[in-house]
């Protein structure tokens, strides 16, 4: 399933909000899921993309909640029963598309 959100970094844990659905079913399951972000800059042919794997949690600490709330993420639309979403990342992989094209990085990043 792929959906458009807005997404806050909390120390290493990334943090997105949604409502009840399929993908918090996924969530609630321990499901590993993937988040991608992605920038382009065509003025100056660049960009970058990277994935985040890991088992996603709701997170239901008020104070957990509290803390994120101060983190200023905003939903691209309101949400009724607004849920927050921690993806602890297990493996990070990027590329970034440099100023001169045909030249593409690729990093991976695993933690033990």
């Amino acid at each position: 399933m792929i959906l458009p959100v807005n997404f806050v970094l909390d120390g290493q844990t990334l943090v997105f909000s949604t409502c009840e659905g399929d993908k918090l079913d996924a969530v609630r399951e321990g499901r590993v899921l993937t988040f991608e972000v992605d920038a382009v800059e065509p003025a100056f042919q660049a960009g970058w993309s990277v994935l985040v794997v890991g088992v996603a949690q709701a997170i239901t600490s008020a104070e957990q909640i509290h803390r994120i709330e101060r983190l200023h993420l905003a939903p691209w639309v309101p949400l009724p029963d607004r849920v927050f979403v921690g993806l602890p990342a297990t493996e990070i992989a990027g590329r970034r598309l440099p100023l001169h094209p045909g030249k593409i990085t690729y990093v991976r990043h695993t933690d033990p």
